[in-house]
């Protein structure tokens, strides 16, 4: 089978809307073709892979509900690649879209210290590295496979930061005093949560909190309202806005500003 064969027969089969699954996994398959421009240069060619495989990839995908990153071992977030070892959380748009608000915020300041918490593959912390270099970063996770791989990819884009294993809470507990917070952490509701296929790929550690999905943010409102930081960037689940609206205007110390793409700023007062 030719190349553009291919593209017409899985675009019949799974729709346009799904051409960046076409081309990732064409690209993780082929030894020749690697870019766009590399497919529309061998488009009349043969494909230089097994087509069973290809087709299981897309299996995996469309009907196992395998995250595209853990097919073909890397995903792309804020235009750079990073590896996802099994069991660590896929980053998702919702994440990536955050990063970049922050990174664009605050472009034009230089040497700001940023904790990333929950920090699973590191792509939050790193991408805010890469792109704020004079930031110093520190990425926190309590799981051995996350620090693995957050330290994987801080090789892999040859920037240094801080990566520590730790339990958040216990971590927190410890600092008095923190500048900038940017986090993703486990806020889903286990009791509710119907994906069972989405279990067998993605680590429940980093999806599901207890208290149904909100523990985490419970023990963290108490902290920023005890401490002393200049603001933090956390991202929320689909139907927790206004729940966490409630929480947060318990605190009378604390303002916020809730985005359009799930996340919310906190700030004192």
């Amino acid at each position: 089978m030719f190349f553009l064969a291919l593209l017409v027969e899985f675009t019949k089969k799974y729709g346009q809307q799904h051409l960046t699954v076409f081309f990732e996994i064409v690209f993780f398959l082929s030894k020749a073709v690697k870019t766009k421009i590399d497919f529309h240069h061998y488009r009349n060619a043969k494909i230089d892979f097994s087509i069973r495989k290809f087709k299981k990839m897309c299996k995996q995908y469309f009907l196992q509900e395998k995250p595209l990153a853990h097919i073909v071992k890397y995903t792309k977030f804020c235009d750079l690649n990073f590896f996802v070892n099994k069991k660590v959380l896929a980053p998702r748009e919702n994440t990536e879209k955050m990063t970049w608000d922050f990174i664009h915020h605050f472009q034009k300041l230089k040497n700001r210290n940023v904790v990333d918490l929950c920090c699973g593959c590191g792509a939050i912390g790193l991408s805010i590295k890469k792109y704020l270099p004079t930031f110093q970063i520190d990425c926190i996770d309590k799981y051995i496979r996350p620090i693995i791989n957050t330290k994987l990819n801080a090789h892999k884009l040859k920037v240094k930061i801080k990566i520590v294993k730790a339990n958040v809470f216990k971590y927190l507990s410890k600092q008095k005093k923190l500048d900038l917070i940017i986090s993703n952490p486990p806020y889903i509701n286990k009791m509710t949560f119907t994906n069972k296929k989405m279990l067998r790929w993605e680590s429940k550690r980093a999806l599901f909190a207890k208290n149904k999905g909100y523990a985490f943010y419970d023990y963290f409102f108490s902290w920023l309202k005890n401490h002393s930081f200049q603001q933090c960037w956390l991202e929320y689940g689909f139907e927790q806005k206004q729940t966490l609206k409630k929480k947060l205007k318990k605190i009378s110390n604390l303002k916020f500003n809730f985005k359009k793409n799930n996340y919310v700023i906190i700030e004192h007062q």
